[in-house]
This record gives C-alpha cells, sequence and structure tokens, in this order.
C-alpha cells in the first residue's frame, strides 16, 4: 500500500466505537495483569482520578474513582476512536494497523505530557518512583490499544 492519503472508505462510526471498546478492555486487563505481577506500578483509573480531584490521592471507593472511570471510558470508547475515525484515519499514512499504531502513540505521548503532570507525577512520569517501567509500560500499552483500534 502506498503512503499517500486517499480516504480508502468512509468514516465507520460504530466500527470506531467498537474498536476502542475492544482496546480499551484489552488493555486495562493487561495494565491489571501488569499490576499484580510487578511489571507495572500504577493503574491509568487511579491517575485519571488524581486528576479529577486535582492531584490528591483518591480512595478506590469515593466518587471521583467513579468520576476518573466514566470519564477513561468516554475517552478511549467514544471520544478518541470518534476522533480517529474521522480525523486520523483519512490523514495518517500506511496500513490501518499502523495508522493506529500512530494514533495510540500520539495518545500515549499526551498522556505523558498532560495527565501524568496534572496527576502529580510530573512530566514522563519522573517523580514515580520507577520511571522507566511506567514509561515503558504505559507505552507498550497505547501502542496495543492503537492497534486494536486501528485493525477493528
Amino acid at each position: 500500500m502506498p503512503w499517500d492519503r486517499v480516504r480508502l472508505q468512509p468514516p465507520h462510526a460504530a466500527r470506531a466505537m467498537l474498536g476502542g471498546l475492544v482496546g480499551a478492555t484489552v488493555v486495562t486487563v493487561l495494565m491489571y495483569i501488569g499490576l499484580f505481577s510487578g511489571l507495572l506500578r500504577y493503574n491509568i483509573l487511579s491517575v485519571v482520578a488524581n486528576v479529577s480531584s486535582f492531584g490528591e490521592m483518591v480512595p478506590s471507593n469515593s466518587a471521583n474513582y467513579v468520576y476518573g472511570i466514566v470519564f477513561y471510558v468516554l475517552f478511549v470508547v467514544i471520544a478518541v476512536p470518534l476522533c480517529y475515525a474521522y480525523w486520523g484515519y483519512g490523514s495518517l499514512p500506511g496500513a490501518p494497523w499502523m495508522r493506529g499504531l500512530i494514533a495510540g502513540l500520539f495518545l500515549w505521548f499526551l498522556m505523558q505530557m498532560l495527565m501524568m503532570p496534572l496527576s502529580g507525577q510530573g512530566v514522563f512520569d519522573f517523580r514515580g518512583q520507577y520511571p522507566a517501567t511506567e514509561i515503558i509500560g504505559q507505552f507498550v500499552l497505547w501502542a496495543i490499544y492503537g492497534i486494536l483500534l486501528g485493525v477493528i
């Protein structure tokens, strides 16, 4: 496939949201497997909950934690897939899996530059206990999300 930017098919919102749902489910399951195996040190739901409470630690039974879960689901199941379907798919180069990978890595970059400082961890989690493990773990998770979003 040439690296041109010709729209091969019109955007399909339902397929995009299905890809976002599958990607979010797989990434969330892998994230919790990583938490229990010791490969990852935090979960994205608690990061989003901490951002919604302006950097304060949030227990899992509080309303802010529920807001964090709702925001995460709205973001990765609805907002990101629709943006990808209408803007990213037609303008990113390569095969569908490559387009999704590029979109996923862009999301990883946004996560590290915007969400991590808002949660009190610093840019690229430099204030965390194991920053390299977190950066690489989140990189892999968002790459998997992007590939699943692009393929579906």
